[in-house]
């Protein structure tokens, strides 16, 4: 699709996983502002459709053929979805940085992606291994300005169910008040609050790598 006709001042953005907790709250964001920005989602059939200021991509191998300005992944799974680790590791990792390729081979100066509290390469967790190689991933891709939204339990209904997650909300707002000084990173955010930190971070024109935690009062952002 030609952007010839967009105003100079829209922001042009490629985004993985616009239908997730998070990614389905930021995409509201998105469609409201269509004086602002213009997006080129990548998503599965039966997701909402082009409309206004939203293009669709095929999920599995939509190719993005514009210029973008920005890229934003929301995208991630769980390993009982996924079904494996191998298959895991190629939605969260494989997947969001073949995406981020594409979106930098375009353009892209700027790069706001999801991980979670506690992502490390030298985590227990493989979830928290995979979510430190695909920040790696990102920063290796050398954009000017890079994001990276660490949130703990999110807190949010989610489709289709997931039980421990289901618990773990209902007993982490309980928690929160303990989880005080290093601990307090670990305090339930919701998805409203991770999307709306998202869209505060693609209005920022400042050159910078920063790592975002919620703390239970605010977002705390500190450099990669």
């Amino acid at each position: 699709m030609a952007t010839s006709g967009l105003p100079a001042s829209r922001l042009r953005i490629a985004f993985a996983g616009a239908t997730g907790a998070v990614g389905q709250h930021l995409a509201q964001r998105l469609r409201s502002h269509p004086d602002q920005v213009a997006v080129w989602a990548w998503q599965r059939a039966g997701a909402e459709p082009p409309d206004g200021n939203w293009n669709t991509l095929a999920f599995a191998d939509g190719a993005l053929q514009v210029p973008v300005d920005a890229f934003v992944s929301a995208l991630g799974t769980t390993l009982k979805q996924a079904g494996s680790k191998a298959a895991f590791r190629a939605i969260d990792v494989d997947a969001v940085l073949a995406r981020a390729t594409e979106a930098r081979a375009q353009g892209a100066r700027t790069a706001v992606v999801v991980s979670a509290v506690g992502a490390s390469k030298s985590a227990a967790s493989f979830y928290l291994r995979c979510k430190a190689e695909m920040e790696a991933g990102i920063l290796a891709l050398e954009f000017e300005q890079v994001h990276v939204m660490r949130p703990s339990l999110l807190l949010t209904p989610r489709h289709p169910s997931r039980p421990a997650e289901a618990v773990g909300q209902a007993v982490a707002p309980l928690m929160a008040p303990v989880l005080r000084g290093r601990f307090a990173y670990y305090r339930p955010v919701s998805a409203v609050a991770v999307a709306a930190e998202m869209w505060a971070c693609l209005q920022r024109r400042t050159p910078e790598r920063l790592v975002h935690h919620f703390d239970g009062e605010g977002w705390k952002a500190a450099p990669q």
